[in-house]
């Protein structure tokens, strides 16, 4: 994955930390407070970032290698809770 792209999802990553409690607020009033909506507004956000990024930075769609890098940094958040 680019390097550039990289650093902005790592700090995406570190926001959604910081902001979890505004998608379990989210999760509250859309979805009864489910933890499964709250991870996936989360990962959707993520997710979201990523192809723009991609876009934005280089131009182009995401690859399937940098889309396995993603998701491998994604594995990461579960280890921490998100």
């Amino acid at each position: 994955m680019d390097a550039q792209v990289r650093r902005v999802l790592e700090e995406k990553i570190r926001d959604a930390e910081s902001r979890r409690g505004d998608a379990e607020r989210l999760a509250g009033l859309l979805a009864g407070g489910s933890p499964e909506f709250a991870r996936g507004v989360i990962a959707g956000g993520i997710y979201n970032s990523f192809r723009y990024q991609t876009r934005r930075l280089l131009g182009r769609e995401p690859t399937s290698s940098e889309f396995e890098e993603l998701l491998s940094m994604m594995g990461s958040l579960s280890g921490r809770g998100l």
